[in-house]
């Protein structure tokens, strides 16, 4: 589902619907953290097939171990800034989204999956 949604967010950025590509991007890597934090958690807070998404970025801080400190920060700094875009794109209709926050949420989620198949499952 990860990589659809990554294709769909890269689809959508071909058509210039930076708003949508956006919040693809951001649920492209939700899906594939999500997976991977199934491996571990039977199940996630209230019965939830998966985390909240305000959970999402702890959860996986202390949960999945991937690479180096480096890498480990990127995928972090990475989940905070899809967050952050996702929510401008999906609830506030007034701000301004160029291209290049749907070209970065593009790579930042193509980074994620990169590093969650390297971790394979």
């Amino acid at each position: 589902m990860g990589e659809d949604n990554l294709r769909a967010a890269k689809n959508l950025l071909d058509q210039r619907r930076l708003r949508s590509c956006v919040s693809r991007a951001y649920f492209s890597a939700f899906s594939i953290l999500t997976h991977k934090l199934s491996l571990i958690f039977d199940e996630f807070s209230q019965g939830r097939p998966g985390p909240s998404h305000r959970k999402l970025l702890k959860l996986t801080a202390h949960n999945l171990k991937v690479g180096n400190k480096r890498v480990h920060g990127k995928i972090q700094e990475a989940i905070h800034e899809l967050q952050k875009a996702r929510i401008a794109a999906d609830y506030h209709p007034e701000l301004t989204l160029d291209e290049s926050v749907a070209r970065k949420s593009v790579q930042q989620a193509g980074f994620i999956i990169e590093q969650m198949k390297k971790m394979g499952n």
